[in-house]
């Protein structure tokens, strides 16, 4: 009895229970936070227009997604947001027998995000557009769709090779065409949101099990296949 006594007098201190209190409200109020960041935030929808004579290189669409990482927030903005990071939707849709490029972002990104388009496509035409393709009235009885994600660790590279021996974007915007006289529709959209610097850790461990060949687990495997690199 003497020990349960102990234990209900410490718990009833002001310093034991005083942070407990303020760990919960805390918690509430991040939760909070995040509730309040499901509603819909202002944003823009931008329609690129890309002349047909345009000669960039892949390279110049790396060093775009490259400087959109300086949208990141940091960690304590990341607190004071209830730990929302914005987002940014790249978009080929085509509409009404049209293609068109477009992209989305949050209104207070929209100069920034211009601003980074222009500085590696300096002949693309960037306008608001009128109204957002994906809000029109549609009597289609039939929908598709599809989410494409990664099979592998998120620091191996999705492209092996230096450069491209055909524009791989002749293939997307070729079934596109297609579509001009049937009256279908066909979205595709890149959602990119940068995420810290974390992931270059596992990356070098990666490297470092190699280079000393110890024993990886080979993804999409499930793990359970070893195999001894060197």
């Amino acid at each position: 009895m003497q020990l349960i006594s102990w234990i209900i007098g410490t718990l009833l201190q002001w310093y034991v229970w005083l942070p407990i209190v303020a760990v919960l409200v805390f918690l509430t109020w991040r939760n909070y936070r995040k509730i309040e960041d499901f509603t819909p935030i202002e944003s823009v929808l931008l329609v690129l227009e890309i002349p047909k004579t345009n000669d960039k290189k892949e390279l110049a669409a790396e060093q775009l997604f490259a400087s959109l990482h300086g949208i990141l927030r940091d960690s304590r903005e990341l607190r004071l947001s209830g730990g929302h990071q914005e987002h940014i939707s790249f978009e080929i849709a085509s509409v009404n027998g049209q293609i068109r490029f477009y992209v989305w972002v949050p209104r207070t990104l929209q100069s920034f995000v211009e601003g980074q388009i222009y500085s590696q496509y300096p002949t693309v035409q960037i306008h608001k557009a009128d109204e957002d393709y994906t809000e029109h009235q549609r009597d289609h009885e039939v929908a598709y769709s599809a989410e494409l994600a990664l099979t592998t660790d998120e620091f191996l590279p999705i492209r092996t090779f230096q450069s491209f021996e055909v524009d791989p974007l002749a293939g997307i915007t070729g079934t596109l065409a297609k579509l001009e006289t049937t009256g279908e529709e066909l979205w595709i959209q890149v959602l990119a949101r940068p995420i810290p610097d974390d992931w270059q850790h596992a990356a070098d461990r990666y490297i470092n099990n190699i280079k000393n060949g110890r024993q990886l687990s080979l993804p999409g495997l499930g793990g359970g296949m070893q195999w001894l690199i060197g």
